[in-house]
């Protein structure tokens, strides 16, 4: 009888997965785990990735409505959902991550007759792989240092649809099935790509015979995962996996997601780019993706790439330019403008943080200048008007009243509150000006 996992359950509170799941990871490649997700999430991710499956044609691996972002709010939730998160951060070590990869999948079992006549490509039974090849042009860093973490997220159980994913774990530093020239020995690395078990074990039986041994012991090694819907498997990209046979006419659904550490940039983006579907999310009734990451919190955002507060990013043209943007929306800009602010102070406490103050002004006022000489009488009704406004806004003071630097600069640097910009007027209104700038320096 085939080995299986027992799911772990998760922690309700505090660190989502339990100790004992956070080694056998670490330790093995792979955990299956319990009750991360609400339930409610579950079914609705379930019903949305059912409903656009049969509506239109959508593949594993290939841009479709089931990636992120997606018109499935479920779909887009689990993404950023604090949890998974959670649980990449405890696993990589640091918050300093970023989303590679979430798309969801319905993967629906044939008959015996549609089996035999399958495509070499197909995933009905595949072949035992890692994922890296076609996440990574490079190769996974040693095993104490991964680079990211991955996940199905079943939606169905493995009762009623079978399809259960397959796993070698990993037995300790000396194993041979996880030395480090023995991940190149699948399909797709040295060779043709081959997705299906059987044709792909018969090209290496064919010419060599020493890396199909390798290969034969592996598939006597697997644990299989008996899902229940919300299980999540968090394995690895040099983890040993591959995804068995659903039951014919019988269709399994999972989401697929992978985190990386920021810095592990040799690990590409599964998708082309979170920003590419902007203009189709919600088109037209909604602001697509900006509605969406307008709601979240900033650490949410950063996972997508969006700067974080504090990072060098964020200047007096970017936070008015980024508040204009998802005006209306209900973004909330304190923290950016806040870590803006305690980013400054530093640099105002000494003589040269005071220079690169004083220089800053002179530079503000000369684009001041330049903006009155180039703008129209039009523009320039317009920079009263704002002039007034701007006079009635709430300020939030980057440093205490009447504190001077040691450069000599006393002023107080005031960031006005961005949502409560002035509504930005019609290009022929503006002719060349530029927006007013966010910073007022007194």
């Amino acid at each position: 009888m085939a080995a299986t996992f027992a799911a772990i359950p998760a922690n309700a509170a505090g660190p989502v997965l339990p100790e004992q799941a956070r080694r056998q990871w670490a330790e093995g490649g792979a955990v299956l785990v319990s009750g991360v997700f609400p339930e409610e999430l579950i079914r609705k991710l379930r019903g949305d990735i059912r409903r656009i499956s049969g509506e239109r044609k959508t593949k594993f691996g290939r841009e479709s409505a089931l990636t992120f972002p997606s018109e499935s709010a479920a779909l887009n939730e689990v993404t950023v959902h604090p949890r998974i998160l959670v649980i990449s951060t405890q696993l990589l070590e640091t918050k300093e991550i970023r989303l590679s990869q979430a798309e969801g999948w319905a993967k629906t079992g044939v008959t015996k007759e549609a089996f035999a006549k399958r495509d070499p490509r197909e995933a009905h039974d595949q072949r035992v792989h890692c994922d890296y090849p076609n996440h990574t042009l490079a190769h996974p860093s040693a095993w104490e240092s991964p680079d990211a973490v991955s996940f199905i997220l079943y939606l169905s159980d493995y009762d009623d649809c079978a399809g259960g994913t397959a796993v070698v774990p990993r037995r300790g530093a000396s194993d041979p099935a996880y030395a480090p020239t023995a991940l190149t020995r699948t399909p797709g690395v040295l060779g043709a790509w081959i997705n299906d078990r059987e044709m792909a074990e018969a090209r290496y039986a064919e010419g060599e015979e020493e890396v199909y041994r390798f290969r034969q012991q592996l598939y006597a090694r697997e644990v299989y995962c008996k899902f229940k819907p919300g299980d999540l498997l968090v394995y690895r990209q040099d983890t040993w996996h591959r995804g068995t046979r659903v039951k014919a006419g019988v269709t399994r659904f999972v989401m697929n997601l992978t985190y990386r550490r920021q810095w592990a940039e040799w690990i590409g983006h599964w998708h082309p780019g979170w920003a590419r579907k902007n203009y189709h999310i919600g088109w037209p009734h909604r602001r697509g993706l900006e509605a969406t990451i307008a709601r979240l919190e900033p650490f949410q955002r950063s996972v997508l790439g969006f700067p974080a507060p504090g990072h060098p990013y964020w200047n007096e043209y970017t936070l008015a330019a980024v508040a204009a943007r998802y005006k209306g929306l209900g973004m909330d800009m304190a923290p950016y403008v806040d870590g803006y602010n305690k980013r400054e102070q530093p640099a105002a406490a000494g003589s040269s943080g005071g220079a690169a103050r004083v220089l800053a002004q002179q530079k503000q006022k000369q684009r001041q200048q330049q903006q009155q000489q180039q703008g129209s009488s039009s523009a320039s009704s317009f920079k009263q008007q704002y002039q007034q406004q701007q006079q009635q806004q709430q300020y939030v003071p980057a440093r205490p009243e009447g504190r001077a630097d040691a450069g000599g600069v006393g002023q107080v640097v005031r960031v006005r509150v961005c949502d409560a910009l002035a509504p930005v007027p019609s290009a022929s209104a503006l002719g060349t000006a530029c927006m007013p700038p966010l910073i007022d320096l007194a």
